[in-house]
Order: C-alpha cells, then structure tokens, then sequence
C-alpha cells in the first residue's frame, strides 16, 4: 500500500467485518480520508438497522482508480434484497453530499464484472476538520 496524506487512528466499528484479514488491516491502518471512514461507519450502521447483520467490506485500498487515492470502498450487497440495496444506495447519497465533479455521487450499486456491490466513495474536494486531541467539547479543567 501507498503512503497516505490521511495517516489517522483508527477504532473498529461493531457494524462492519471485512471479507480478509488484510482488508481489516488496510482499515485500521488510518490511511484512508477521515470522510470515507465516516461513511463506512454510517453505511454499517444502515446495514445492520435494515438486516440485523453487519456490513462485509470487500475492497478498500488498490492500486485503480478512486481506490488508489483512499477514498473508496466496496461492500457486499448479494446476500441482500436488490430493493434494499437500491434503498442503502438511495439513503447514502441523500444523505451525504459527493464534493467532486458533477454528475458522481457518495454510493453507486453497481457490477463489474464479480457482481453487484455498494461502491462508496469521498471526492476530491471532501473538507477534512483539523483532528482535536480530544474530542470533548468544552473548558479544559485543571
């Protein structure tokens, strides 16, 4: 893998599990955008709430297009209704803006070639916040 501008720490969420040992360790290596972990965590969330099961993630960092830069990942959508992978689909994209070229979008169902996934992806223009040392919001104590 690549070095990464996006070097964070990184905690498991109880809503996704990962197709390979290797793709656990892409994730917990804190390189991809903070926005893309965000999503991976909201989509997860989704996930679960509609089938009682976690979200399989099967692709993260590669060496083409969008996944090269750390910003995409792919979840697996084949054992689920094809209504309720068009509405995961449809809820991510309402639900976060795409900050990129028009016409692209946050989540796109689609298949190419190994059947259908969940590709979701952070643009180019994705804000990043500074990172606090604490997220505790408030007067610091003495």
């Amino acid at each position: 893998m690549k070095p990464s501008l996006y070097n964070r720490k990184v905690i498991l969420s109880p809503y996704l599990v990962f197709r390979t040992p290797e793709l656990k360790g892409q994730y917990l290596s804190g390189k991809f955008h903070p926005g893309l972990y965000l999503k991976m965590n909201a989509a997860g969330f989704w996930h679960f709430e509609n089938t009682g099961a976690q979200a399989v993630i099967t692709s993260l960092w590669r060496q083409d297009g969008i996944h090269s830069c750390f910003r995409a990942a792919d979840f697996r959508t084949r054992h689920i209704d094809p209504f309720l992978s068009e509405h995961w689909e449809t809820w991510l994209n309402v639900t976060f803006k795409y900050y990129g070229k028009g016409g692209c979008q946050t989540a796109l169902l689609h298949d190419v070639g190994l059947g259908n996934h969940l590709h979701l992806q952070v643009g180019p223009r994705e804000p990043i916040p500074p990172i606090p040392d604490s997220y505790v919001v408030g007067k610091k104590e003495d």
